[in-house]
């Protein structure tokens, strides 16, 4: 799920406060979404703009993204940054009480 949120970041148009949104109402949204009526129908009621819509029901696309964030995340674990998005359980939990948190954290840890 951590790639999912990180993938909505590269979706124009939709950014922190309309990532928090979603999460917010289905925290538990999986990768595979397209596939889930109830999600998709969940995901019209809380992002109105049909632009925005367009590109997330767009499969291929949508796979692109997780597929670059898949990137991101590896990317940043070969120099010992860990990536925590607003859906892990790691993420602090008063950062998720602000309006438009940070999707996604880059910690680096010393040893």
């Amino acid at each position: 799920m951590q790639t999912l949120w990180l993938a909505f970041t590269f979706v124009r148009g939709l950014g922190a406060k309309r990532i928090k949104n979603i999460y917010d109402t289905i925290p538990q949204l999986t990768e595979n979404y397209f596939y889930d009526d109830e999600q998709k129908h969940i995901l019209m009621k809380v992002i109105k703009n049909k632009d925005i819509l367009d590109v997330l029901f767009h499969e291929k696309i949508m796979k692109e993204y997780i597929k670059q964030a898949q990137e991101v995340i590896r990317n940043h674990q070969k120099q010992d940054i860990h990536v925590i998005t607003i859906g892990d359980k790691y993420y602090p939990k008063l950062l998720k009480k602000l309006g438009d948190p940070p999707i996604a954290l880059y910690c680096k840890r010393k040893y």
